[in-house]
Parts: C-alpha cells; structure tokens; sequence
C-alpha cells in the first residue's frame, strides 16, 4: 500500500489577509482585496487595478512572530531579512506561518527526510529591474546581494536555511499551474519513501509595471474601465461581462506529511492529498482546451480510484477571462456529465485577484479552510451569470455545505495544467 499523505500546516498573505482567521473571514463575507495599484505607476496602461501588497509591513509582520518562534530562528530569519528581496520576504514568512501551523516548532524530525519545493519562476522581475536601473546610474547603487537575491532559487534556500530542513530543496516552473506541480513533485517525495515531510512553498510574483502592459497585448488582464471602477468589481469570473484576470500579489505554503508520522505527533489534520495529475496541450498559446483539460480531470479521478460521483466541489481556476472560464466549465461538462450539475464550484480570485504561480497553493488553503468549516464561499462580482455557464457557481452568497472531496483545478499558459484531489481525512 502506498503511503498516505496528509496536509498539516498552512500559511499565507494575500490581498485579503495574513493569516488562516482572517482569510477565511474575509472570504466567507465575501470581501474583495483589489484596489487601484498604490506601489507601481501604470499611468497610461489601460489596466489599473490589482492585489496590491508592494507595500506590505514586514517589520510589523516579522515582530508579529517573534513570542511564536525559537528566538535563534526568529534571529536568522531577521538577519536574512535585512538584505532580502520582496518575494524573498514573503514566501519566508508564508513558509513559517506553516511550519508554526503545523506545530513543528520544537518537534525533534530527520531534516534530511523533508523536502523543500518552491511553486514558479522568474519570481523577482521588479526587483532586478530596479537594480538593473540603479546600475545604469551607478554600478556601486545596486544590492550588495543582487547576485543571489535575483535568483529564483534563492527562495527555497531561504526557507531551507530558516526551517532547518535539508532534503531535497528545488523549485519547480509552470506559469499559473506552478502551486499543482510542487504539490505533485512533494507527494512523490513521500511515496517514493525518499521524504516523510515536504515544505510547499509559493512566492509572490513581483510584478512590474511591463509585465502588466504586455498582458494588455495579449488581451488577459482586465482593461475596460467600467470593469475597473470601483476596483473591486474587476475580478468578475463566471460573469456575462467579464474581460480579463486581475493581476495580484501573493504567497502562500502548505506542509504535506506522511500519515503515520503526523498521527505520531498528534498533528491537526487538514485534509489528505489523495492524487496529482500534470498535462501538456502542445501549444504555447494561451488557448485554454476544454477536451484537454476534461480529460486531466477523469484521468486525475481514475488514478485516485474514484467515480466522478465521489466528488462534491471544485475550487475552479477561474480567472475572469472570456475563454478562460468558459473553456473550464466545459470541461468540467465533459469529465462529470450529468454529475457536473450537482457540483459546488467557486472562485476564489473573484476577490483575491490572479496570485499567477502562487494561485494554486493559496487556492487550495481557501479550500481546506471551507472543508474545516463546512461553509463555501461565494463567487463574487456575478451580476449577469454567463448563460453557458449554467452550473452552481456560490454566486454572490455563501453556503453551507459538508466538502468530503473536492477537485483544485490549475490551468497555465502554454497548456500546462495540473490538478489535485483532496479529500476529508478519516482514519
């Protein structure tokens, strides 16, 4: 039999909060975290509006944890801090709000039996840009560390050296489907035996002023300004008048464990990770294919041993894009037929934003948070339901409902695409 494997521990920050209370808080309320961008200037950029988080309070954040954490790490991850780039930062406080979750602080584990996966790439855009701008100016301008700090993996050595963990430490790509495919590459580090515990962690995207305008030209974020006023109607997924995703900052971490080791310790038990499924469409377009992306879904289902029926939710990947959305839906259709309409599905960048590669991860404690709970958030911003979109989408109003397996969909540019099944954890 193969081992089991559990999800114990959960961090993150986002538009919405910093911590699992507040978020699902916001979230059961429905509450919107877009506002106009404060930290970038997009003057003359036909999208304004986003997650915004440039100006974050990580002083404030990392006092916040100092009566939590050994005071040697809380030391090192102050020292760190000192010299560490906005994406850096964030996903190493993400990555300790998990570990504390998971109760790990004072826990004696095999630091070499645990893996560290970081979820993205290209992570610190708007931080080499500044530094290639002060070099352009003056060469003795830039970061002393910039060298290391600019590297994507940097991050999950910030986290190995912070956690005190020493086993397999990686990042691993795939645009917007990058918090699955971590997720999958940690699981197989404890089936393969290789790993009894995986840190999961998935940075912000520091996004820049261009990155944003090239997503105009490509038609993928919102730019119609009666979408963008007020901000927080932007992020509108599922909706007749929906007309682009809505750009975000983010991060989140999640503590995957095998069974027996969490049982040992008494750990709290989020759910159970029960099957990843990873797939290419062969086209580097973004051109979501609803045929693909159904059969990802039944492939993911019958490896894990399941029947469409056994599925009650989907947290979908939504992004508020007219094909995006529509194509998900279809393919939801295709890989449940007639089940499809007894689903609850939701959104949860209808208030967060597009978090990109940390999308999945943060997605999935929204989740894990609603199946805690026994309450679904609403899919926000629903003013008109797209008639094609005639499934249960929690429009506009959250609902009570008991989550024994649900499906996290996570759909990238390129057709990379990566699903998950979670289910209740029982004994």
């Amino acid at each position: 039999m193969k081992p089991r494997v559990v999800i114990t521990g959960m961090g993150t920050i986002n538009p919405l909060a910093s911590s699992l209370d507040e978020f699902y808080t916001a979230l059961i309320q429905g509450r919107s975290g877009i506002t106009r961008w404060r930290t970038l200037d997009l003057t003359g950029i036909d999208c304004q509006v986003g997650g915004d988080l440039g100006d974050f309070d990580f002083k404030a954040a990392l006092d916040g944890l100092k009566s939590r954490m050994r005071e040697a790490r809380w030391n090192k991850l102050r020292r760190i801090f000192r010299a560490s780039s906005f994406a850096n930062k964030m996903a190493a406080l993400a990555a300790v709000e998990a570990f504390l979750d998971a109760g790990w602080e004072g826990v004696d584990f095999d630091p070499y039996r645990i893996s560290v996966v970081t979820a993205g790439h290209d992570f610190n855009h708007n931080y080499i840009l500044s530094n290639n701008l002060r070099f352009i100016k003056d060469p003795m301008l830039v970061d002393t560390l910039v060298g290391m700090e600019g590297l994507d993996t940097n991050i999950a050595a910030t986290a190995s050296e912070v956690l005190g963990v020493f086993g397999p430490t990686h990042t691993v790509g795939g645009a917007c489907a990058s918090g699955n495919l971590a997720l999958r590459d940690a699981y197989r580090d404890i089936l393969s035996g290789e790993c009894d515990r995986a840190v999961v962690i998935a940075p912000p995207f520091d996004i820049t002023t261009s990155d944003i305008f090239a997503m105009t030209l490509l038609n993928a974020v919102v730019t119609d300004p009666k979408l963008q006023e007020p901000p927080q109607r932007a992020s509108c997924p599922f909706d007749h008048a929906r007309g682009g995703f809505v750009p975000a900052h983010g991060a989140g971490a999640i503590i995957l464990e095998e069974l027996q080791c969490a049982r040992r310790r008494g750990a709290y038990i989020y759910g159970e990770l029960i099957g990843v499924k990873a797939y290419g469409e062969g086209n580097r377009l973004p051109a979501p294919n609803s045929v693909g992306q159904a059969r990802l879904i039944r492939d993911l289902i019958a490896s894990c041993g399941l029947r469409p029926e056994d599925i009650d939710y989907v947290n979908c990947h939504a992004t508020s894009t007219k094909a995006g959305d529509l194509e998900e839906v279809e393919a939801i259709k295709l890989a449940f037929g007639e089940h499809a309409y007894k689903l609850k599905l939701n959104a949860t960048k209808s208030m967060i934003g597009h978090l990109t590669w940390s999308a999945a991860i943060v997605e999935t404690i929204a989740a894990l948070l609603q199946l805690k709970h026994g309450m679904l958030h609403p899919s926000v911003n629903i003013h008109e339901q797209d008639p094609e979109i005639d499934l249960d989408v929690c429009a506009n109003i959250s609902q009570p409902h008991r989550i024994n397996c649900f499906l996290k969909n996570s759909f990238g540019f390129g057709g990379i695409s990566c699903c998950t099944i979670i289910k209740r954890y029982e004994e």
